[in-house]
């Protein structure tokens, strides 16, 4: 196994879990305007976690300060669906792929 994941264990699993905490703060924030839904609030957590491990990766690469990659952490959770969202639709616009999910909008 690679020696950045074995040697940094805690931190990527503290980056991932800050990451879902930052997700349910989000689905805490607007569940007065919309119900929440035990299969959206799932999937948004598991974004999130997948958003903060991605964080993760990026912040150790430019050697960021610690207190630095775990906001960052935060604040994927906090946007993770959407920044997904986003993120995939400029990446296929770049690669010239018209592709339209059955709940894209736009």
């Amino acid at each position: 196994m690679n020696e950045m994941l074995t040697g940094n264990i805690f931190v990527i699993t503290s980056h991932v879990l800050l990451a879902a905490f930052g997700a349910l703060a989000r689905q805490l924030h607007t569940m007065d305007k919309t119900p929440l839904k035990a299969a959206e609030y799932i999937s948004g957590c598991v974004i999130a976690a997948f958003m903060g491990l991605i964080m993760f990766f990026v912040t150790e690469h430019f050697t960021l300060n610690q207190n630095l990659a775990y906001a960052a952490a935060g604040i994927c959770g906090w946007v993770g669906p959407q920044l997904m969202d986003n993120l995939s639709r400029l990446v296929l616009n770049l690669a010239g792929i018209d592709f339209r999910d059955e709940g894209d909008k736009g």
